[in-house]
């Protein structure tokens, strides 16, 4: 969970191979990570992570792996 005060935050997000042997996605087709905000009302994401708080509320921060793995992150913009 996220809290923001000053209105900006990071989700560094990484992938992990759990079997080493295989190989991981090229990232020359695609993006390696792609972020969505539920309600960019609340909070918009960029294309790097990076999160701009716009009012008060709370709202959930996707992030989408390039092998379609999704993770979410709730973020409370006081």
């Amino acid at each position: 969970m996220y809290t923001l005060l000053n209105g900006k935050a990071l989700i560094k997000a990484s992938v992990t191979l759990v079997n080493k042997k295989k190989k991981s996605i090229s990232t020359n087709t695609v993006a390696t990570f792609r972020y969505k905000s539920s309600d960019t009302g609340i909070a918009t994401v960029s294309k790097n992570g990076n999160i701009k708080g716009v009012k008060k509320g709370t709202c959930t921060i996707y992030v989408y792996a390039a092998n379609g793995l999704v993770k979410k992150a709730k973020v409370t913009v006081k």
